[in-house]
């Protein structure tokens, strides 16, 4: 029994050493793009905080568009999960084993999980009429940028056809120049 509890208390080190190194690698080394997804974390959670201070007061057929949009923004991020399937991480860097997905919500666009994300963002920001929170969705804007611009380096580093795709395909919105860097 003593030898069964040293192996079970052998195995917790192990494993919180194992969990340790993990944490230390994120947080030193920006371990696989982390610190933009921190970053895109931090600032889509900030959302859950009040509105401040409330720049506008919309009557209920107005917030009834930005609960669309929102919508529209769910409905885009469950459709670019469904695209990426196993593919899917929450890190810029690619995974290792996976496949160039640019089909799907793909086909029109090289990030729609990001896309979407903006979407719901600036939908709740208004549906708001909070400052504070339109200044987020500027926040989340600008990593979700960085966050694309260096999963971009990473794909057309593993894939050789991605640099093709790049040229063709819109990055997060078409027309809107600093969301579309093909040019």
């Amino acid at each position: 029994m003593e030898n069964n509890n040293k192996n079970i208390d052998f195995k917790l080190q192990e494993t919180i050493h194992s969990n340790y190194q993990i944490v230390r690698k994120i947080i030193c080394y920006n371990h696989k793009g982390s610190f933009w997804l921190i970053a895109q974390l931090i600032i889509f959670f900030a959302h859950l905080l009040p509105p401040f201070p409330v720049l506008f007061i919309w009557n209920s057929f107005i917030k009834s568009f930005f609960i669309i949009f929102l919508i529209i923004g769910i409905y885009k991020t469950c459709k670019a999960l469904l695209s990426l399937g196993r593919n899917l991480s929450p890190f810029p860097d690619p995974k290792e084993n996976t496949i160039l997905i640019t089909e799907g919500s793909y086909k029109y666009c090289r990030h729609p999980l990001y896309q979407a994300m903006i979407i719901i963002s600036l939908s709740y920001s208004f549906y708001l009429g909070s400052l504070l929170h339109l200044f987020l969705s500027s926040l989340l804007v600008v990593t979700l940028i960085g966050k694309a611009k260096r999963e971009e380096r990473k794909l057309k580093l593993k894939y050789e056809q991605y640099s093709n795709y790049l040229i063709k395909t819109p990055a997060i919105f078409d027309g809107i120049r600093f969301l579309d860097w093909r040019n």
